[in-house]
């Protein structure tokens, strides 16, 4: 009795395959190495170029975003400077509003507490006595 040694039909097929995988890579590899142009500057040149052109590209669409967000920044501080001008002239002209309202309707002399903090009230009050027959001093 004789056994003969075969592959199983699964492991012929992978061994079909790695041997025909090996034997395209050679291909490959071969024609990298007998292309000149490859061989001396080593790399894909046209994929490079348009990978420069690319960036060229995007680096002057970032610069054109930049210069537009620059702008409306510009237009956005105007605008700004000029609502705050607004403002604060309408916040002065309310501060002069009041102070003229007070100088006209809220003199101090007009006040109901006047003659406590009167300044003048030793100048306007009556004297001890008046002279030597003074009613309030009897």
């Amino acid at each position: 009795m004789r056994l003969t040694c075969s592959n199983p039909p699964l492991l012929e097929g992978t061994v079909n395959n790695a041997e025909d995988k090996r034997i395209k890579l050679d291909k490959q590899r071969a024609a990298r190495i007998f292309d000149p142009k490859v061989r001396t500057i080593g790399i894909d040149k046209q994929a490079l170029d348009t990978q420069v052109d690319e960036r060229k590209a995007l680096k002057v669409l970032e610069q054109e975003r930049d210069e537009w967000a620059e702008k409306q920044m510009v237009l956005m501080d105007k605008h700004q400077v000029a609502l705050e001008m607004e403002c604060n002239t309408i916040r002065q002209q309310k501060e002069r509003d009041v102070v003229k309202y007070r100088e006209t309707y809220q003199k101090r002399t007009t006040r109901r507490e006047y003659d406590l903090s009167d300044p003048n009230a030793l100048k306007k009050d009556l004297p001890a006595r008046v002279g030597l027959n003074d009613p309030r001093c009897t």
